[in-house]
């Protein structure tokens, strides 16, 4: 069964395939298959967002689509920046992404930067086939550490870590992150589905 990848993001894919590899999918990604679509994330849920990226995708290309759509949650920012984490501080780079999120934040002592990632993954062939969610708990340090994350891993400590997500390797990062989580519900209900 081929089943598109709907998003360029490296890191992403690597994540995603490394879970699901297991199944006999044949991954493409919209870069081997030139669709060059960019759809509008209108939705005020991650699962709408993603809904939209997947729904998008699929009716350009006809093949099934799997899209996710995930970001961080900050308590004192009234769980800002949200749905709109890639876009919050506007066309910046992820380093500036996390000290506009460490200026908002300012001197607020550690207990008081309660935070969290969220996902939601969607596959849709004409329908929704399959939905799964996935949040990952902790709180906002300091200022930025570690190479191996992505977007706001340097700044968000796990729940039980002392670590920052992006010192851990991707073996402990995909066991404890939303989109482990994430890709795991997915991977069971994807279970169920193919053995009908």
């Amino acid at each position: 069964m081929k089943l598109l990848l709907a998003t360029n993001n490296k890191n992403k894919i690597k994540e995603i395939v490394n879970v699901l590899s297991k199944y006999n999918f044949d991954f493409v990604l919209p870069s081997e298959i030139n669709c060059l679509i960019d759809p509008e994330e209108t939705g005020s849920t991650f699962c709408e967002n993603a809904l939209i990226k997947a729904r998008a995708f699929y009716e350009a290309t006809n093949i099934a689509s799997l899209a996710d759509d995930s970001g961080l949650e900050v308590d004192a920012l009234d769980k800002k920046p949200g749905v709109l984490s890639s876009r919050f501080f506007g066309d910046v780079t992820d380093l500036e992404k996390c000290m506009g999120i460490l200026k908002l934040l300012g001197n607020l002592p550690f207990e008081k930067r309660s935070a969290r990632f969220r996902a939601c993954f969607i596959l849709y062939e004409n329908k929704i086939i399959c939905q799964a969610e996935g949040v990952c708990e902790g709180h906002i340090g300091f200022e930025p550490k570690g190479e191996n994350g992505f977007g706001y891993d340097p700044i968000f400590i796990p729940l039980g870590y002392e670590k920052s997500m992006a010192e851990l390797s991707l073996e402990e990062k995909e066991k404890i992150s939303h989109r482990g989580r994430a890709l795991r519900e997915l991977s069971e209900n994807l279970k169920q589905i193919l053995r009908k």
